[in-house]
C-alpha cells in the first residue's frame, strides 16, 4: 500500500482577515448558521476541507503568537 502523501503548503493569515472571520463568525453563531460561513477562501464552512480548516486554525494560533495574543 502506498503511503500516505501530505502537502506541506502552509496557509498565512492577515490580522484584517482573521478579525473579518472572527466577526463572521460570531454573526453565523448568533444565526445559528456556522456552516454558512465564509471563510478566508470564500467558500462556505460547510464547503472546505479538514485539510483547509486544520491549516487556517493553525495560521490564526500562529498570528496570535506573533502578536501576542493570549
Amino acid at each position: 500500500m502506498p503511503a500516505k502523501q501530505t502537502r506541506e503548503t502552509m496557509l498565512t493569515i492577515t490580522l484584517s482577515e482573521a478579525k473579518e472571520l472572527i466577526a463572521r463568525t460570531e454573526a453565523g453563531a448568533k444565526q445559528e448558521n456556522l456552516l454558512g460561513v465564509i471563510m478566508p477562501n470564500g467558500k462556505p464552512l460547510k464547503d472546505c476541507t479538514g485539510e483547509y480548516l486544520g491549516q487556517l486554525g493553525q495560521a490564526m494560533q500562529e498570528l496570535g503568537f506573533r502578536l501576542g495574543v493570549d
